[in-house]
């Protein structure tokens, strides 16, 4: 591989999924994209790995879940996004609902913009809109430097996109005082350099 990784869990895969603890927030990166097919998103080795993940998210103060996919959306067949495969989202959705702290927050990527939901919009377990399930939040993270589009939704607090070329990042901070809180914060560098 090259990009830098933390030590990747299977050596018997080139796929880089991988998790990583700092301080008390575990990082789970999974890779849906080298290993997907037209039936699943990831290997069978990555799916077991990614539920014993969360399984133990209880340990930590935070699990960041790191995926490369538009997570919310309509199933929709042939769709490159999680909606394109409805009955693995709803597998991983049901995971995170039986988290007992409720400490995830996924990180999506692969649409050109910026977007957070607070959960509203991020389950899709087997009991449908079920209002008592737990959801999680979502923060849709834009891109250093491409052209602006628009993948998913809604979001709780809409999505920012521009049109042409965006250089968008978004920052996370994890404060502990008195209880563990999250910072979320995103940016657009314009082109005189402002944010």
């Amino acid at each position: 591989l090259a990009f830098p990784h933390y030590e990747l869990f299977h050596n018997d895969t080139e796929s880089p999924f991988h998790a990583f603890t700092i301080g008390t927030v575990r990082f789970i990166v999974s890779d849906v994209r080298s290993e997907s097919t037209d039936t699943s998103v990831f290997s069978d080795i990555q799916r077991e790995w990614l539920r014993v993940e969360l399984e133990a998210a209880d340990s930590y103060d935070f699990v960041v879940w790191v995926t490369t996919k538009p997570w919310i959306g309509s199933p929709e067949t042939h769709n490159d996004a999680w909606r394109g495969q409805p009955g693995e989202r709803a597998l991983v959705s049901e995971w995170i609902s039986n988290v007992s702290s409720q400490n995830v927050l996924a990180v999506s990527a692969d649409a050109h913009m910026v977007a957070f939901d607070d959960g509203s919009h991020t389950y899709y377990g087997e009991n449908g809109d079920d209002s008592t399930r737990y959801s999680f939040p979502i923060l849709q993270s834009g891109p250093l430097s491409q052209k602006g589009s628009i993948k998913g939704g809604p979001f709780t607090d809409g999505c920012y996109m521009v049109r042409g070329i965006t250089h968008q990042y978004s920052t996370i901070s994890f404060e502990f005082d008195d209880e563990p809180c999250l910072d979320i914060r995103s940016y657009r560098v314009r082109d005189d350099g402002n944010k």
